[in-house]
């Protein structure tokens, strides 16, 4: 996992959409569903629970979600000092 990869993630959970995190990101949505999958595969568990209209942050999901918030904040702080 990298720093892009976190910060893919958490703007797919801040945007409630993959489709919406691809267009802010700037990115095509189906390399960003793809990193989903990968991250799932790598850590071997569902990270967000999709259902037809909508879908869900599991708990390994929220965890991961968490520490993308910390890293990315502190890697922030790092940056602008």
């Amino acid at each position: 996992m990298d720093i892009r990869q976190l910060r893919y993630y958490k703007e797919i959970v801040d945007q409630g959409s993959i489709s919406k995190a691809a267009e802010r990101l700037h990115i095509a949505q189906p390399p960003l569903s793809q990193l989903l999958k990968k991250l799932e595969d790598d850590f071997n568990t569902e990270l967000i629970r999709r259902y037809r209209q909508k879908w869900e942050v599991t708990e390994s999901g929220e965890l991961l979600y968490r520490y993308a918030v910390q890293i990315l904040g502190q890697l922030g702080t790092i940056t602008a000092g």
